[in-house]
C-alpha cells in the first residue's frame, strides 16, 4: 500500500514538474509557434497559386473512330500537338509540350465521356485552354465523321440496289403467273407444278425485299442518329487556388511550431540540471 502512494505521488510530482516547466517556458514556445506560424504565411505568400478547372466531354457515337473509344480518346486529347492547337486558339504562349504536364484526361468508368482537367497558375488562361481544347477535339474527329457517313451512305445504295433487283424479280414472278393463268394449253397437272414453283420463287424474293427494307431502315437511322463529341460541362475560371493550401500550412507550422517549442523548453531544462548535477 506504501509502494502503491510512493508511486502516485511520484506521478504527481512529474505531472507538476511538466506543468512547471511549461509554464515557465511559455513564453519561448508561444515565440517558436508564432514564429512558425509567420513563417509559414510567408511561404506560402511567395509560392506561386495554382488553379484548377475541369471540363466533360461526351464522344461521339460513329463507328471505326479512335476518337470514340475512350482510352485512345484520353490519348489524343493529351498529345502535345492537340494542346499546342488548343494553345494556339486561347491565345496563349504556353506550348503543347507544357501544356501536356497541366492537362489530364481520365475516361469516365462505364461511360463514354472523358474527364478533363487543368492545373495552371492563370486561372483564366486555364479554363480557355481547356474549353478550346474540346473544340479542337471537335475538329479533328470530322473526318473520321464524314467517313462514317460516306461508308453507311455506300451500303445503303448497295441495298438500294440489291431491293431493285428484287423487286424486277419480283415482278417477273408476277408476270409469268399471270400469263400461267391465261394458259389454257397446261394441263392441270403441268400448271400446278409450275405454280409451285412459281409461288415459291416469288415468296422467296418477297421475304428477301423485306429483309433489304429492314436493312436500309436501320442504315438510314444510324446515318440520322450519327453523333460528335458534345461538351457535358464548360470549364468555368476558378477563383480558389488549389495549391498552395493556405490554411493547412498555418495549421501545420502551428502543430510543428508548438512541439519545437516544448521540445526546445525541456531540452533546456534538461541541460541545465545536468550541469547542476555535474
Amino acid at each position: 500500500m506504501a509502494e502503491h502512494e510512493k508511486e502516485y505521488y511520484q506521478d504527481e510530482i512529474d505531472l507538476r514538474e511538466i506543468i512547471l516547466v511549461l509554464f515557465k517556458w511559455k513564453w519561448l514556445i508561444i515565440g517558436i509557434t508564432i514564429a512558425a506560424i509567420i513563417a509559414a504565411v510567408v511561404v506560402t505568400g511567395l509560392i506561386t497559386p495554382v488553379y484548377q478547372t475541369s471540363a466533360k466531354l461526351k464522344l461521339g457515337n460513329y463507328t471505326g473512330s479512335d476518337y470514340t473509344n475512350t482510352t485512345l480518346a484520353a490519348q489524343v486529347l493529351t498529345a502535345p500537338d492537340t494542346l499546342q492547337q488548343a494553345a494556339e486558339k486561347a491565345d496563349s504562349e504556353l506550348s503543347g509540350q507544357t501544356l501536356s504536364a497541366k492537362v489530364t484526361a481520365s475516361p469516365v468508368k462505364g461511360l463514354n465521356v472523358i474527364d478533363l482537367t487543368i492545373k495552371h497558375s492563370n486561372p483564366e488562361e486555364a479554363a480557355a485552354i481547356l474549353n478550346k481544347l474540346m473544340a479542337v477535339y471537335a475538329e479533328l474527329e470530322q473526318e473520321d465523321i464524314a467517313d462514317d457517313k460516306a461508308n453507311i451512305e455506300e451500303e445503303m445504295a448497295a441495298v438500294g440496289t440489291e431491293i431493285g433487283t428484287t423487286q424486277a424479280t419480283i415482278d417477273l414472278a408476277k408476270q409469268a403467273i399471270e400469263e400461267l393463268n391465261n394458259n389454257t394449253s397446261l394441263s392441270s397437272i403441268e400448271r400446278a407444278f409450275i405454280q409451285t414453283n412459281l409461288y415459291s420463287e416469288l415468296r422467296s424474293n418477297q421475304e428477301t425485299r423485306r429483309s433489304l427494307s429492314e436493312e436500309q431502315r436501320n442504315l438510314q437511322e444510324n446515318l440520322e442518329n450519327i453523333k460528335s463529341s458534345k461538351v457535358l460541362t464548360t470549364a468555368v475560371v476558378p477563383n480558389v487556388p488549389v495549391k498552395p493550401n493556405g490554411k493547412l500550412n498555418v495549421a501545420i507550422a502551428a502543430v510543428l511550431g508548438l512541439m519545437a517549442g516544448v521540445f526546445l523548453a525541456f531540452a533546456i531544462e534538461y541541460f541545465k540540471d545536468f550541469n547542476l548535477s555535474d
